[in-house]
C-alpha cells in the first residue's frame, strides 16, 4: 500500500490545497503447475515433467498424496514415476510466497518384471523339453547327456539384457560345451547365443 500526497506551488509561491492519493498493489497468486503426463496406468520407466511456471516461480512437489508445501522436494528437472499407485501433487511458489492451487495426477505402474538368473534358467529348460532338446525332467539331452547350465555374464546385445548361460553336457565321463544361451532379464524370452567379431548376435530361440 503505497499512499501519495503532493501540492502545486505557483510562481509567487502560493500553494495549493494537498492532493492525497493511494494505492494498493495486489500480487496475483500464481496460476497452478501443469503435469504430465495425465493421470492412467503405465509401465515402469515413465518420466514425469512439471510446467507451466513463470520466471521467479518455483514448483514444489511430492509423491505421497499430502498437499506439498515449500519444505517439499522443489522440482529441478523430469524424474522418473514411482511404481504402484502413485498421487503425485504439484503447488507454484512466486518471488512474494505465494502459493497457487495444488495439481495432481494419479498414476497406476506396474512393476517392471526383472528375472533371477534361477528364473531364466528354468525358463530355458522348459523351452528345451517343448523342443524336444531335452527330457522332461531337464537334466538330460535325448541321448542321455547329463547337462548343466553355468552362467558366463549379463550382456546387452541388440538393446535387450540378457543373462548368458553356456550349456554343458556330460556323456561317458567327458564334459563339453555344447552353445550359449540368452535369457532376457526383463521379458523371459529365450536366444540362442553365437560369438561375432568379437561380439555375440542372439537370435530367437
Amino acid at each position: 500500500t503505497t499512499e501519495l500526497k503532493a501540492i502545486a506551488i505557483d510562481s509567487i509561491g502560493t500553494s495549493s490545497y494537498i492532493a492525497t492519493y493511494k494505492y494498493v498493489i495486489e500480487y496475483k497468486q500464481p496460476d497452478a503447475p501443469s503435469i504430465s503426463p495425465e493421470s492412467g496406468n503405465y509401465e515402469a520407466g515413465q518420466k514425469i515433467t512439471i510446467d507451466n511456471l513463470k520466471s521467479g516461480e518455483t514448483a514444489y512437489y511430492t509423491i505421497d498424496g499430502t498437499d506439498p508445501t515449500t519444505s517439499s522436494t522443489v522440482y529441478t528437472g523430469e524424474f522418473d514415476m514411482p511404481t504402484g499407485n502413485v498421487v503425485v501433487s504439484a503447488i507454484t511458489v512466486n518471488e512474494y510466497n505465494m502459493s497457487s492451487s495444488v495439481t495432481r495426477r494419479n498414476y497406476v505402474v506396474k512393476e517392471e518384471k526383472s528375472y533371477t538368473f534361477d528364473e531364466s534358467v528354468d525358463i530355458l529348460k522348459n523351452r528345451m523339453i517343448s523342443l524336444n532338446a531335452l527330457k522332461s525332467d531337464g537334466r538330460l539331452t535325448k541321448d542321455g547327456g547329463e547337462v548343466t547350465f553355468v552362467y558366463q555374464s549379463k550382456k546387452t546385445i541388440d538393446n535387450n539384457e540378457m543373462y548368458l548361460i553356456r550349456m554343458d553336457v556330460k556323456k561317458n565321463g567327458v564334459t563339453s560345451a555344447q552353445g550359449y544361451y540368452g535369457v532376457g532379464t526383463k521379458n523371459g524370452q529365450c536366444y540362442k547365443v553365437n560369438e561375432s567379431g568379437g561380439g555375440y548376435i542372439a537370435a530367437s530361440y
